[in-house]
């Protein structure tokens, strides 16, 4: 089924995706009003554990104005509840149990503002709904960042090293060689000039040769003799140590990247409480989410 959508500029539309869209000015602004709603099955197999994933994310820095969980079909004796979290592997989330980072209760018993209050959904009644009216800030997604001063040029070939690390795990050791075509034929060694070399040119050269990295995901601007690292991708994941190992005093620095946040984008269904379902029979909730901000992550 393709989304509808009603805009000032266009009137009554169809476009690829799913749910309904008010959109002020012209559709592709893509900035308004929007309702979805979907059914999904879930299992009753455990106890606070994933029953349940929506297909879709949320966008970053949306706002949901209201939620409702409905049972379309029914079996069983146990509770759900809706939670979001900054991460798209429900495998990950269930390895942590409720002991989990970046969750949030938004629709259940221990989230604010639902109605009937302190009520996770019971899924052995058909027609069963929970509501929540209380607005929910999805978020923002931020990139990790951090700095390193080379604070004079008295580098050591074998021993000043610098070690960073991606936000998708990737370390890189960089090392330093007064020989111009041994440091150009490989990806980690820095060629440095002693006693010509100043803390901005070297500065430059270390930089130049983390951008020009070939797996590393980090980016390094240049700042006289500061260098201002920058994870490409956005997470807090991203909030990596950094390593310098040092002779003299050469480099300092921050010893990790900080700053990396992730948006609440994902929701799940949690089983709560007891849980009994019979073999071979679904359980399907209709969850419905009103939300502004931009359209749904297809």
């Amino acid at each position: 089924m393709p989304k509808v959508v009603y805009s000032d500029s266009k009137g009554l539309v169809q476009e690829a995706g799913a749910g309904f869209s008010f959109i002020a000015g012209t559709v592709a602004d893509k900035v308004g009003l929007h309702l979805y709603q979907e059914e999904v099955t879930v299992s009753a197999a455990g106890n606070n554990i994933v029953a349940g994933v929506l297909s879709k994310e949320l966008p970053e820095k949306s706002v949901i104005h209201k939620l409702a969980l409905t049972t379309s079909v029914a079996n069983g004796t146990g509770n759900l509840a809706l939670f979001a979290w900054n991460h798209p592997d429900a495998a990950d989330l269930n390895a942590g149990a409720f002991t989990w980072t970046g969750v949030e209760e938004i629709l259940g018993a221990s989230a604010t503002g639902e109605f009937p209050n302190a009520t996770d959904l019971a899924y052995g009644t058909a027609g069963k709904t929970i509501i929540n009216q209380t607005p929910f800030e999805v978020g923002t997604d931020a990139q990790s960042t951090a700095t390193i001063t080379i604070e004079n040029a008295a580098i050591v070939a074998g021993i000043t090293t610098i070690n960073l690390i991606d936000l998708i795990e990737n370390e890189i050791e960089f090392g330093f060689d007064e020989d111009p075509e041994v440091a150009a034929a490989d990806d980690t060694l820095i060629y440095f000039e002693d006693g010509v070399d100043t803390t901005s040119t070297l500065a430059v050269k270390i930089a130049d040769k983390i951008n020009n990295h070939p797996t590393l995901e980090i980016t390094a601007v240049v700042d006289g003799s500061d260098i201002i690292l920058t994870q490409d991708r956005a997470g807090v994941e991203g909030d990596t140590t950094i390593t310098i190992n040092i002779d003299d005093g050469e480099i300092s620095g921050d010893a990790a990247f900080t700053g990396g946040a992730n948006a609440l984008k994902w929701l799940y269904l949690v089983n709560q409480g007891n849980n009994a379902a019979d073999a071979g029979e679904d359980i399907k909730v209709v969850v419905s989410v009103m939300y502004s901000g931009k359209g749904l992550v297809e």
